[in-house]
């Protein structure tokens, strides 16, 4: 089943995630994080801004 997530950085993160097509978070929310699948949507909002944009999980790994 396809799920829907917010994902909320800052502007200066939102450079690099654009630069290398990475996110990333600390462990705090790497429970959270093996909830997202492949092929789920998100929408990027860039904190105090704008949304970045809408996307679609195409690979992703956490660490074990």
């Amino acid at each position: 089943m396809v799920k829907h997530w917010l994902f909320i950085t800052n502007l200066e993160n939102w450079s690099i995630i654009l630069k290398r097509k990475i996110y990333g978070v600390t462990p705090n929310y790497h429970h959270k994080f093996k909830l997202v699948g492949i092929g789920d949507g998100v929408v990027m909002y860039l904190k105090g801004s704008k949304i970045g944009g809408t996307f679609k999980i195409i690979q992703g790994k956490l660490p074990t």
